[in-house]
Order: C-alpha cells, then sequence, then structure tokens
C-alpha cells in the first residue's frame, strides 16, 4: 500500500490527473498484492478469479475510475463465489475440467451482466422507496446521468460552450446506425455529438446540413470538458416491446375484432 502511495504521489508531481493517477495506483497496488506465483495455484482458484474480475468489469463498466484497490479486489472475489459454486455443481456431474471452466465462466460473467442490468438498479430502487439512501456511491452527478443508467437514451442533447454558443442534436435516435450512436460522454466532462443545430451568441439559428451523409458518413463534434458551460440531456426510455411472435399478435388482433368477448360499458344486452 505504501509503493501505491508513493505512485500516486509521483503522479500528482508528474501533472498526471486524479483519476488517471488512482486508477494507476489501483493498478500498481494490486500487482504488488498479487505473488508472482498465481500462475502455481490450483486451476479452481485462476478460473474463480479470473471468472470474477471478467464479471466485476461488466458489472461495473464505465463506473470504476474511483474504486480503489480493496474495492476491485473484494468485488471480484465476490463474483468468483458465483464460478466457484458452478464448478462445484460441475465436478458433482462429471463435467470435465475444462468444461467445467468455461461454463463457470460464462456464468460469473453472467451474473456480472445481470447485476449492471437488473440487480443494481432494482436495488437503487428499493433503496430510495424505503428511504436507506439517496446516494448512488458514484463521485459525481455526471456519472449518475451519463454511465449508470443505461436503459435511458439522450434523445436531445444541447450544450452551452463558454462562448456563449449553443449546439445541439435535435434527435439523436436518428443516429442510432452511426458509429457512436446518441454520442459519447466523456468521464472528464467531454462530449462528442452529432451537431445538427447551432445558436451563435448573438441568437440568430441555423442549422447544419449533412450532418449524416450517406457516403462521406457521419459528421461528430468534439467538445472538450474545459470550453462546457453547460448541457442539457433530454432522456428517452424506449417502451416495452411484447415478445410474442409477429403471427400470435395478429391471431390475437383478429380473434379479438371477429369474437370481441368484452361489451362495452352501457349496452343492453339481447
Amino acid at each position: 500500500m505504501a509503493s501505491a502511495l508513493r505512485w500516486r504521489a509521483c503522479g500528482r508531481e508528474c501533472g498526471e490527473s486524479q483519476s488517471g493517477c488512482d486508477f494507476l495506483g489501483n493498478l500498481r497496488a494490486i500487482r504488488t498484492a498479487m505473488n508472482t506465483d498465481i500462475l502455481n495455484l490450483p486451476f479452481a482458484i485462476q478460473v474463480s478469479l479470473g471468472s470474477g474480475y471478467a464479471a466485476y468489469l461488466l458489472a461495473f463498466s464505465g463506473l470504476r475510475q474511483h474504486h480503489t484497490a480493496t474495492d476491485i479486489i473484494f468485488r471480484t472475489i465476490a463474483f468468483g463465489l458465483v464460478a466457484t459454486f458452478v464448478m462445484a455443481v460441475c465436478k458433482e456431474a462429471d463435467f470435465a475440467d475444462l468444461l467445467s471452466a468455461v461454463i463457470a465462466f460464462v456464468v460469473a460473467a453472467f451474473s456480472g451482466a445481470l447485476w449492471r442490468a437488473v440487480i443494481g438498479p432494482l436495488f437503487r430502487k428499493f433503496s430510495r422507496r424505503y428511504l436507506l439512501a439517496w446516494s448512488d456511491d458514484l463521485p459525481s452527478a455526471w456519472l449518475s446521468i451519463t454511465a449508470e443508467r443505461t436503459d435511458l437514451r439522450p434523445s436531445q442533447i444541447v450544450v452551452e460552450l463558454s462562448d456563449g454558443r449553443l449546439l445541439m442534436c435535435d434527435d439523436t435516435r436518428i443516429y442510432r446506425f452511426a458509429p457512436f450512436e446518441c454520442g459519447v460522454f466523456g468521464l472528464d466532462g467531454s462530449v462528442a455529438i452529432y451537431v445538427t443545430s447551432e445558436k451563435a451568441p448573438s441568437g440568430e439559428w441555423f442549422n447544419h446540413k449533412e450532418v449524416l451523409h450517406k457516403h462521406d458518413g457521419a459528421n461528430i463534434t468534439y467538445i472538450p470538458a474545459d470550453n462546457i458551460r453547460r448541457v442539457e440531456i433530454r432522456q428517452w426510455k424506449k417502451p416495452p416491446r411484447t415478445k410474442l411472435p409477429r403471427w400470435l399478435r395478429r391471431g390475437r388482433l383478429w380473434f379479438r375484432r371477429r369474437w370481441p368477448w368484452r361489451r362495452r360499458r352501457g349496452a343492453r344486452s339481447c
């Protein structure tokens, strides 16, 4: 840990950013804590650690820059317990070691994705509903808006620059097949969007033409964090789609139209 602290201090003296310095310090702390003889550990432990770290990467994708070395290690072990349990079940079923390792890795990775998509949001909703906590344990509201809620997609983005100009992407859903879809939100506060409209400091609006060109591709604009004064994001949640096949949906609609079983309110029976 002392070596990690010295590394962080050196990074700040050399001009490293705080997040980059902490991340490099965490990596050095992990490398120091882990012995070079890790490859000599039993195969089950290697699978557990590797699967747990892969699940950790999926569960906290885009939200890891503020994690300490202790957070990374224990969250890796927590997800690794899933792989250990699967390995034990596969051993009872007399599966081969390699097949058991593959199954354990897939299940552990799926548990990480499940945590990010379902369990984490449900836990935060439960905490707010029953007044346990209003904080989401993230260092900034910017990360909460742009990195945590992956079920919400920005539908309109407005960026106010320090010189008074406004850059707007009127409808990001048009660019769902573009290389960066709705845009890019950097951890440092920088933004990259497809600018469709711009407002000059004088108040005059004008449109950008051919932002999405069929031959030349999409034209994306990068805006450094130092030039941004304010960002407005309109978020849109895609309505849920029914999982019934198309032929069954059409058959159900035809049946309802031909034999309506619900009478209209106030209609008299014959």
